[in-house]
């Protein structure tokens, strides 16, 4: 048994197919495991016993709702706020609780939870849910997988997992060039220029007085020794400071900002088109990029793409 992120989505997964027997009746082995017995009709939706029971399997019952019992998504949702669990619906990531709200009712209204498994490239996430369907959001009878969007979302609560999400999907910033004043890696360079603000030809590829500023200007901002240095600690704080990929923001048709003038700088387009808007242009590259990579070819940015795409590069 374990407690991190990687223990309770696997655990998760291995019920996925699990459905109430008969259907519609609540009857199924999470609703048993939390009651002590069997139960049948409509009063025992179990969306929320799922969650409690796939931590007590996994001997983490201590990480949600203090280690004690609750079938109600208000209640978890209140308990994440007074625990200061809560992140922005936009930055979920592997492992988090995923509380929705079909019919944006309240600030402390939810009507369903779930385990997010991934975000996507368009800003929606994968996630892992019991007592669903397609048919039924949240009554439905089975442990499915399912896309979820931001527009249903009322709160993404992250629970004090024991380790970071998935090991195996860190971010070697480690094995990242190390560049500086004078570097010849023109590729890299112009990554370095992108993450720190610099845009159209002022991301040449050229390490010289300007982005030897901008380098330093970018480090003192982030509390870090502004020696002019892109090395492991500084390019953690271009990439948001993310410890894993799916914590770099998605890029999508449509968004604009400091992650897409890295994107199209990873991408290693004309510094020309280093811009900051993810129109035709990135949208193409990235596709190209996917294809070449044996990638669903979507356009879209998202952990699996960001992965692939920086490793290319090293």
């Amino acid at each position: 048994m374990g407690k991190s992120a990687k223990d309770i989505i696997e655990k998760a997964k291995s019920y996925l197919g699990v459905k109430e027997n008969p259907p519609y009746s609540n009857n199924v082995v999470f609703n048993t495991d939390y009651y002590g017995h069997a139960v049948y009709g409509s009063q025992w939706a179990w969306c929320v016993v799922f969650v409690w029971d796939i931590f007590r399997m996994c001997g983490a019952s201590e990480l949600f709702y203090d280690g004690g019992k609750t079938a109600g998504c208000c209640q978890v949702l209140d308990w994440g706020r007074r625990n200061g669990l809560e992140v922005s619906k936009y930055e979920g990531r592997y492992g988090d609780l995923i509380l929705f709200d079909w019919d944006n009712t309240g600030y402390d209204d939810a009507d369903h939870i779930g385990f997010i498994i991934s975000k996507n490239s368009d800003g929606s996430y994968t996630t892992i849910e019991g007592n669903t369907s397609a048919g039924n959001d949240s009554d439905g009878g089975e442990v499915m997988q399912r896309i979820r969007y931001t527009s249903t979302i009322r709160a993404i609560l992250r629970p004090k997992y024991s380790s970071t999400p998935t090991p195996s999907n860190d971010i070697p910033y480690d094995d990242f060039p190390v560049v500086q004043r004078g570097s010849d890696n023109e590729t890299w360079v112009k990554i370095a220029q992108a993450g720190v603000g610099l845009m159209f030809t002022d991301a040449d590829g050229g390490f010289g007085d300007k982005t030897n500023h901008w380098v330093k200007d970018f480090q003192r901002k982030h509390g870090l020794t502004p020696d002019g240095i892109v090395g492991p600690k500084t390019w953690k704080c271009i990439f948001y400071n993310a410890d894993t990929w799916d914590e770099i923001p998605a890029v999508y048709r449509g968004k604009v900002g400091r992650s897409v003038v890295i994107c199209q700088a990873c991408l290693q387009m004309p510094a020309k088109q280093l811009d900051g808007r993810c129109g035709d242009i990135t949208v193409g590259n990235i596709k190209s990029f996917q294809s070449t990579h044996s990638m669903k070819a979507d356009g879209g940015c998202g952990q699996l793409t960001w992965k692939a795409l920086i490793k290319s590069l090293l």
